[in-house]
């Protein structure tokens, strides 16, 4: 488990590192946010789906259903790209407009993840409290019973 959380760590440090590049990259390359709406939208949202896959990273150490984490990574992941959309639309006319849709409509398909999955993890434990077998604790043999 702790393998896996170093791997993941460092695939993670080299996703928020391209991300972060990326936008000035694009910015050296003439694809600059001209309208001030779409630059503070931008910058919002580039922050705060930075913030969320630090969050989700963070709680790869502290959570023991893997399965459910697995599947809020990738959306985390797949989150990473709506600054991305944004940066293209603000060339576009009414792209603020189609910007502020696309960013709620991801938001709340995130949210709604994140929310299912806790709820079904939260389920899962309950669950697996009640499958569990009792325990037989371990008797010694006396001589006796060895003989026979």
């Amino acid at each position: 488990m702790r393998n896996k959380n170093i791997w993941l760590l460092a695939i993670s440090i080299i996703i928020l590192t391209f991300d972060i590049a990326m936008g000035f990259i694009l910015d050296a390359y003439s694809l600059e946010i001209a309208s001030t709406d779409s630059k503070i939208l931008y910058i919002s949202i580039k922050v705060l789906v930075v913030v969320l896959l630090m969050v989700t990273v963070a709680l790869s150490f502290l959570k023991k259903d893997s399965a459910n984490y697995t599947l809020q990574y990738i959306s985390a992941l797949v989150l990473q790209f709506v600054p991305l959309a944004i940066r293209y639309l603000s060339a576009v006319e009414n792209g603020f407009v189609v910007s502020i849709i696309l960013t709620f409509v991801f938001l709340l398909i995130y949210t709604g993840i994140v929310l299912g999955l806790s709820a079904l993890s939260k389920k899962t434990i309950a669950a697996a409290k009640q499958l569990e077998g009792n325990t037989i604790p371990i008797k010694e043999e006396t001589k006796d019973e060895q003989n026979g």
